[in-house]
């Protein structure tokens, strides 16, 4: 698991898809407002920041949200390294058969 910490709260990383990238946190984010985040990983951090997609509340008892972030201003060393170490994360989002 990868860990996220956006203004002294902690969630996780849970994918990336271009240059968004779902995350778990337990504060609402509106869609459209900032937000900057690190992502810690074992091998250091990487500071991040993006615009709010939407946000949707996980489950009513864990109090969690799941926000999808657009990212911006990122670098492509930065894009290669989240490829790797996102490509390994948990996916959780619910499939769709079309």
């Amino acid at each position: 698991m990868h860990r996220i910490v956006s203004q002294d709260d902690h969630g996780q990383a849970l994918g990336l898809s271009g240059e968004v990238i779902r995350i778990e946190l337990p504060r609402a984010h509106a869609p459209g407002s900032p937000i900057a985040f690190v992502l810690e990983h074992d091998g250091g951090s990487m500071e991040l920041n993006g615009r709010t997609i939407d946000c949707t509340k996980k489950d009513a008892t864990e109090g969690m949200f799941r926000i999808r972030v657009r990212l911006v201003n990122l670098r492509r060393e930065q894009r290669l390294m989240l490829d790797q170490l996102l490509s390994s994360a948990p996916n959780t989002a619910p499939r769709t058969e079309s």
